[in-house]
């Protein structure tokens, strides 16, 4: 046994040594790995490092601002807005956008014409964009405070327009005559209100004008009550007087021709059919410096005459019965018969008479 251990270490031996032979271990000193620190914000050497563009001299701004100037203020909103998307924060980027969209609202209303229904859709939409525009605004900014103001106008232009559409809907649905009156009257006023905070705002005339004819139409509708109300139609003129100061129109001189025409007709007819005191003389057997009257038909309490001229006049009692002396004998005169107020009694101004007359009068 112990020969074959002998052998073998032998023959292992030999093998090693005809494959290079043993070697004996050296010890090497093994230079650790060093890897640099890497800073990931650090530009590589001999590279500037990268600068944010100025929003100013953002591409899509110098577009903008010429868009703007030539008045494709919708192009230059999408400028605006692609720049203030990124910058968010960004007063300036803020700023560029506002006054973009105030520019547009503002170009809305003073640019819109037409009717009042088209005025009202161009101001509807002047108001989204100035509205758009104060979003974006600080109170203190200066153009802030007229753009609003604008803003409100064009609301109130809105507000006063649908006023007037449903006053002329419920005429031409003959509705409660005195609401509609009332509602015209109101009308009225709200647009002199606003014709002295605003008087050049745009389609301000043709509004106030048609309001006024409007109005004007409620109180002429007043004959189909009372044929010969003179007061409605009195208003009506006014209103159709105003109207035609405001803005000629065939429109408004007819209203005032035909009214005019309707108030003297009613007036000639009234006089005409009116009652009053008639007179007529009794006889001259009256003391030849007095005049008597009597008047029946109607009670005198408190009435008086007066020849006029002198001061001479007489109070007539519960009968109707007066007399007054004073003036010369046969003394031709006028006299007129006067109500507790001093007012004239109609027919009863300016009477011829004379001294000893006794004068009769009816009223009717």
């Amino acid at each position: 046994m112990r020969n074959r251990i002998i052998l073998l270490i032998t023959l292992l031996t030999s093998l090693l040594t005809a494959c290079g032979g043993l070697s004996t271990a050296t010890t090497e000193t093994v230079t650790p790995l060093v890897i640099p620190t890497i800073n990931p914000t650090a530009a590589p050497t001999g590279t500037p490092a990268p600068t944010s563009v100025p929003v100013t001299e953002n591409p899509d701004v110098v577009l903008g601002k010429q868009a703007l100037s030539e008045g494709r203020f919708e192009y230059a909103i999408t400028l605006f807005s692609k720049v203030y998307a990124g910058n968010l924060d960004n007063p300036e980027a803020s700023s560029l956008l506002a006054d973009a969209y105030l520019a547009w609202g503002q170009q809305s209303i003073t640019a819109a014409t037409g009717p009042s229904d088209q005025l009202a859709a161009s101001f509807s939409l002047a108001i989204d964009r100035l509205n758009n525009g104060l979003a974006l605004t600080s109170p203190d900014v200066p153009t802030y405070a007229a753009a609003l103001a604008q803003s409100q106008a064009a609301a109130t232009f809105i507000a006063q327009y649908d006023q007037l559409t449903a006053l002329k809907q419920l005429a031409e649905a003959d509705g409660d005559l005195a609401t509609r009156q009332s509602n015209a009257d109101t009308l009225v006023t709200q647009l002199a209100a606003f014709r002295n905070d605003q008087p050049d705002f745009p389609g301000l005339n043709p509004l106030e004008r048609d309001a006024l004819l409007t109005a004007a139409a409620a109180y002429e509708a007043t004959k189909k009550q009372d044929a010969n109300a003179k007061d409605p139609l009195e208003k009506a003129l006014g209103y159709c007087k105003q109207a035609k100061e405001i803005e000629e129109s065939d429109t408004a001189t007819a209203c005032v021709s035909r009214i005019t025409t309707r108030i003297n007709a009613i007036t000639t007819s009234t006089a005409a059919t009116a009652k009053k005191l008639r007179f007529s003389v009794l006889n001259y057997n009256d003391t030849p410096s007095c005049i008597s009257i009597r008047i029946s038909g109607i009670s005198t309490s408190g009435w008086t005459f007066t020849v006029d001229g002198l001061r001479v006049g007489g109070n007539f009692d519960g009968g109707g019965n007066a007399r007054a002396c004073g003036i010369g004998d046969g003394q031709e005169v006028t006299v007129s018969v006067r109500y507790p107020n001093g007012q004239v009694v109609p027919g009863g101004g300016g009477v011829p008479s004379k001294g000893s007359a006794i004068m009769l009068a009816s009223w009717r």
